[in-house]
């Protein structure tokens, strides 16, 4: 996995954007690591998706012109899902959002299956039929990704991360593929094998000591944890991952401030919005906003931070990754103990529902929902697809992205930015995904 993981790195190099591979990454663990040094991370970088050239790029950073940028190719994404992006009317220096896109598959750690059901078989099961169940399943699933990064104070943890968090994702779901695999209406297993292979980060997991048989067997016999829990766990041990290797690289590669993150995960049928930071992401259905995240504001969270008043002045999340530099205005005080890295993690599952092709999920960085509502968000998507009904259909999620992001940036007039009705537009950086969920029916 480590190997897999360095691998990436060396994707964050580069002025010229290499188009996302066809093909899906595979999640394994390779024997050796590669001998050559990870390079770091050169700024300005945007998602290689979009396949900028140099000139491009560079032009991508005009604060005063404030290009909109969206892949060339538009269904080239994963889903066909559309993309847009604008850089900051001069906050930063540079773009400091990054994205990702990807389909990611997951093979079972070693090729061994859970064998926890020998165990604890269930009522009327032998022992023997449980294990012949397990032996039929296959040794890998797949997931869609997307993945939004809000950086802040520089842009090397938003870079590290997009690159990243995926692989985490993927590390962390190796010993669930057993268990994913069979029905999601039966109760899973509790344990899962323990080894002291390496993680994601490199560094070796600790070999966890069993509990007593009676009390295990006790616990088991009052809890039931479905495939559903499990999944949210591996999301928010992912975050945790990540965080500890941007914390033990972060010299190393020069990794710089903190970002938000806000991940999507297509799953067995079911779409899983992590949150940490105010980046946020609604789904659309039926011309109606569903919240799919929450933003996680010293205001939103008033009450786990109101003791620490001092954090007002130095940043304005409470959670995310990176920031293991930072201290308290004016004081020595790190203020990482206080910022977790914990996401939200919110479940749609899309067999609920009947869904068209003109329902979406939403995803946007906070220079987006700044500026904007749910309801206006839900306008514009509506709109936009009934004026290009008779388009290209694989244009149409792409058209949409962007017209969210030209709306919420505005005009230049007299040397401010102005929303159409001539409030204050978002002078921040905006990154959008438009994803369309009767895809996700398809791959059902």
């Amino acid at each position: 996995m480590i190997s897999k993981v360095r691998a990436a790195m060396t994707g964050l190099v580069g002025s010229k954007s290499t188009k996302q591979s066809i093909k899906p990454d595979v999640c394994q663990q390779d024997k050796e690591p590669p001998k050559t040094e990870i390079p770091s991370p050169r700024v300005p970088c945007r998602p290689g998706f979009l396949s900028l050239t140099p000139e491009e790029l560079q032009a991508s950073e005009d604060h005063t012109s404030r290009i909109i940028l969206s892949p060339k190719n538009p269904g080239e994404l994963h889903w066909g899902t559309g993309y847009a992006e604008v850089v900051n009317a001069g906050k930063s220096l540079h773009n400091e959002d990054q994205a990702c896109c990807e389909y990611i598959t997951v093979e079972m750690r070693d090729g061994k299956s859970n064998d926890c059901l020998k165990e604890f078989p269930e009522s009327g099961q032998s022992i023997i039929q449980k294990q012949e169940s397990l032996d039929q399943v296959d040794d890998e699933i797949g997931f869609s990704y997307w993945g939004l990064f809000d950086g802040h104070a520089g842009c090397g943890c938003a870079m590290f991360a997009a690159k990243l968090l995926h692989f985490h994702i993927c590390d962390q779901l190796r010993d669930l593929v057993s268990i994913l695999r069979q029905s999601v209406a039966t109760p899973a297993p509790l344990c899962l094998v323990h080894d002291t292979t390496e993680n994601a980060a490199g560094t070796p997991k600790e070999k966890k000591t069993q509990p007593p048989l009676d009390t295990e067997l006790r616990f088991h016999l009052e809890k039931q944890v479905f495939p559903e829990s499990l999944v949210i766990g591996a999301l928010e041990n992912a975050f945790r991952e990540m965080d500890k290797q941007i914390e033990t690289e972060r010299t190393t590669h020069k990794i710089d401030g903190g970002c938000c993150a806000l991940v999507a995960v297509h799953l067995m049928g079911k779409i899983y919005v992590a949150n940490a930071g105010d980046s946020r992401a609604i789904i659309i259905r039926q011309g109606k906003p569903i919240p799919m995240s929450q933003e996680f504001t010293p205001e939103t969270e008033r009450q786990r931070v109101q003791f620490l008043a001092r954090v007002m002045a130095t940043i304005g999340v409470t959670r995310g990754l990176g920031d293991h530099d930072l201290k308290v205005y004016n004081s020595n005080i790190y203020i990482k103990p206080f910022l977790s890295c914990a996401p939200g993690v919110r479940v749609y599952d899309l067999s609920e529902y009947d869904h068209d092709a003109n329902d979406v999920m939403v995803m946007g960085t906070d220079g987006l929902w700044d500026v904007i509502k749910d309801e206006e968000v839900a306008d514009i998507v509506q709109r936009v697809f009934a004026s290009h009904d008779n388009d290209d259909q694989s244009n149409r999620y792409s058209l949409v992205a962007k017209e969210l992001v030209l709306r919420t940036r505005g005009v230049l007039k007299e040397n401010s930015w102005r929303l159409a009705s001539g409030s204050q537009a978002s002078v921040d950086d905006i990154s959008v995904f438009v994803i369309p969920l009767a895809e996700g029916h398809r791959s059902l």
